[in-house]
């Protein structure tokens, strides 16, 4: 049983090793269009399966919108294709380099990551970041759970993908866009240091031009603008980051901040309903409220006739020994305290095309004749309710 373990490590370390001496990721400089007194720089670093140089056309159209003199890296000629951990470092070093040697006099460097790219860069950016970068921009990516939160990212962070992305789905940006609004509703300047904007219209595969690969097609959705008008959305929202980012003061600076300003309003209205829905299963009171609508209707009683709380235990465990109970104790209504447990599809790696919403929502209630025979209060319906009742409804 050891030996696939120990020959997958060798290959993993063969690969490493090769990546280290060959260094195969080769840096496309694309030097800056226009002049001026900030100056910066933006590595790309694709999905995998993608050459570097499919984001040209994007590229092109950051520098045009840039208030910036910017200058852009593609990093392409993967090992296999693949972005990964072990050449990473290198193309950054090299392309950092040649930025360097063609002129590029300031440090303001930036690193962009598309799908697989992005995966790789976040890490990157939690590790090496403060030292190397001024900011770290994902595209159609995330940070997972296995990353530090938000807040302590160690540069400025963007989250930029498209409502229509099949491979991360907005399902799964939710959870960092809420993230997002805990930071906010302490400090207004996160909305600018850690934007999550959602662009309409836009899929996965719009980053990139040219053919993408079958596995990334099989995911995506259609998207509903043209190529050109996803470029121009991803350029506005790179270069307003970029530009808040370095916080040179002066109007370019007052207009990028109200972009993204106006992204994060968009980009709230297009999860408001998606959030409002999720927090019936997780919120911050703990509470299900599925489960405490399905006992009120259990008990055939009005709401104004008992109260109902609910717990959600998080252990299965703790949940089959659990019980509900009623409380006739206390002032005022009776109170009946119900239980839950949410169960998700096990996703420990934190990947994207996992679902989100859960399997299921196991709530322990009280019988309406319990509660009839602790209260002795009358229904309000005369018809019996069953669970097969609720779950119908």
């Amino acid at each position: 049983m050891c030996r696939p373990a120990v020959l997958f490590l060798t290959v993993v370390a063969v690969v490493i090793v090769v990546a280290s001496v060959v260094g195969a990721v080769k840096p496309v400089v694309i030097p800056p269009t226009r002049n001026a007194t900030t100056e910066a720089a933006l590595i790309i670093v694709p999905a995998g399966k993608i050459s570097g140089l499919a984001y040209k056309p994007l590229a092109t159209t950051i520098q045009h919108v840039s208030s910036a003199k910017l200058w852009i890296v593609l990093l392409t000629d993967w090992l296999a294709g693949f972005p990964n951990p072990a050449e990473l470092p290198i193309g950054v070093s090299d392309a950092t380099s040649a930025l360097k040697k063609q002129g590029m006099l300031s440090d303001n460097v930036f690193l962009a990551g598309h799908s697989l790219g992005g995966e790789n860069v976040a890490p990157y950016g939690t590790k090496h970041g403060k030292k190397r970068l001024k900011g770290v921009l994902l595209y159609g990516a995330y940070m997972t759970r296995l990353d530090v939160p938000l807040t302590d990212y160690p540069v400025p962070v963007m989250h930029l993908s498209g409502d229509l992305d099949g491979r991360v789905r907005i399902t799964r940006i939710a959870d960092t866009f809420q993230e997002l609004q805990q930071s906010v509703s302490k400090n207004q300047s996160a909305m600018y240091r850690t934007p999550v904007v959602i662009m309409r219209g836009v899929n996965h595969a719009q980053f990139a031009s040219g053919p993408v690969p079958a596995k990334m097609t099989f995911y995506d959705l259609k998207a509903e603008v043209s190529s050109a008008t996803a470029y121009q959305l991803i350029a506005n929202q790179t270069a307003a980051f970029i530009t808040t980012s370095l916080a040179v003061p002066g109007e370019d600076l007052t207009n990028a901040k109200n972009i993204l300003n106006s992204s994060y309003s968009e980009t709230n209205a297009i999860f408001e309903p998606l959030l409002r829905l999720k927090a019936f299963d997780v919120n911050t009171h703990n509470s299900d409220v599925w489960g405490v609508s399905a006992q009120v209707q259990m008990s055939r009683l009005s709401n104004y006739s008992i109260r109902v709380t609910n717990q959600i235990l998080t252990s299965e465990k703790d949940f089959v020994t659990s019980k509900p109970s009623i409380d006739t104790t206390s002032p005022g209504t009776p109170l009946v305290r119900t239980l839950s447990h949410v169960r998700y599809v096990p996703n420990p790696g934190d990947l994207p095309t996992f679902t989100h919403s859960p399997m299921y929502v196991a709530v322990k209630m009280k019988s309406f004749a319990a509660i009839h025979n602790a209260t002795h209060l009358q229904p309000g319906i005369s018809t019996n309710i069953t669970c097969k009742d609720i779950n119908e409804v």
